[in-house]
């Protein structure tokens, strides 16, 4: 940082997410002067002892990532530090309590939100906590406009989010995929309209590739399709996954941001997603490359999206503009909308 400004990132160890995922995956392009990373589980014991010798009070959602644990280290932090700062609370729905132990008259809190408007309700994010803020990042535009409508004095600011492309990147160019479809992860996953669409996949001799998700939808799915569970595997592992899968399949009851999409166009996969506010304005400069072998993967798609039409969902396909036009027919009799996209993802 310039001069005697110290940049301190308050942020928390998301154990489901690779080195290569998660918004703190930021942290290491910021420059921060300190980093003071809550961790996801502590002794309860420990955490309840803490709280009462420092008299904390109790942040929404904080007891779930273990806050309290990091509260004596920022209380620490109030006395040693005299430098003008920066404090980037990097999730505010859980973590935005805490930034009161390093608010002062030489310091400006900033908080970013990952969730849609309709999450962070749910959370009961304190409304005093975000209107003392200096500025709020929201990860698409149209969460922004709804922290702008709701905080009309707020700074608020949209900020995309990215992956690192370096790493998740497509296969050679011609590399054969399979006739397989890749879902990744379970938050705001609508798994009912991939349960859905799993007959009429599983009838075109398609099978699920399912990373990071619970194992309850798991075996619904399996009594449908054939499944393969991958848990806790590496980002290298997922990434050959990614390359080798036919479609990346992603509904969702709800998103802002979503990493799994953003590995999966990387690395050049077709993609299938449930079409919402928050993510399509990831989507137009998109390099959802389709597969050059066989016809597996516009059946898969053609099939996922003739079920979702016929309950009413809407998913959009993103295709380049170099598809055959016979495939890009296909889709459309399936009731999707195609969108043909250039370029690569970056």
């Amino acid at each position: 940082m310039a001069g005697d400004l110290r940049l301190i990132c308050v942020t928390k160890r998301m154990p489901h997410h690779g080195a290569r995922a998660g918004y703190s995956g930021l942290i290491p392009h910021l420059g921060a002067d300190r980093i003071v990373a809550v961790p996801s589980t502590g002794p309860v014991r420990w955490l309840g002892a803490a709280t009462r010798r420092l008299r904390l009070g109790r942040p929404p959602g904080s007891d779930w990532w273990g806050a309290h644990s990091a509260a004596a280290e920022l209380w620490a932090m109030q006395a040693s530090l005299r430098a003008p700062s920066v404090v980037h609370v990097m999730y505010g729905e859980d973590l935005l309590g805490l930034s009161s132990y390093l608010s002062g008259p030489r310091r400006r809190v900033v908080a970013t939100f990952h969730q849609p408007m309709a999450r962070v309700d749910a959370l009961h994010v304190p409304r005093g906590a975000v209107e003392r803020l200096d500025a709020l990042i929201a990860l698409d535009e149209a969460a922004a406009e709804g922290w702008r409508a709701r905080f009309p004095g707020l700074a608020v600011h949209a900020l995309r989010l990215g992956v690192d492309t370096d790493f998740w990147s497509p296969p050679p160019e011609g590399a054969e995929r399979k006739r397989t479809c890749l879902v990744v992860g379970a938050h705001l996953r609508d798994f009912e309209a991939l349960l859905g669409a799993a007959p009429i996949l599983s009838s075109a001799g398609v099978s699920l590739d399912l990373v990071g998700v619970g194992e309850e939808p798991a075996s619904r799915l399996a009594k449908e399709i054939e499944v393969r569970r991958h848990v806790g595997i590496s980002d290298e592992a997922l990434l050959a996954l990614y390359r080798t899968c036919g479609l990346f399949l992603l509904p969702l009851g709800g998103a802002s941001a979503n990493n799994a999409l953003l590995q999966a166009m990387a690395a050049g996969c077709p993609v299938v997603c449930t079409d919402l506010p928050g993510i399509r304005s990831y989507l137009p400069q998109a390099a959802a490359r389709w597969a050059a072998q066989g016809d597996g993967p516009a059946h898969a798609a053609a099939a996922l999206a003739g079920v979702a039409a016929s309950v009413g969902m809407r998913h959009v396909i993103f295709v380049p503009r170099t598809a055959p036009e016979a495939k890009i027919a296909q889709l459309l009799v399936y009731g999707a909308e195609v969108n043909l996209v250039d370029g690569s993802y970056d």
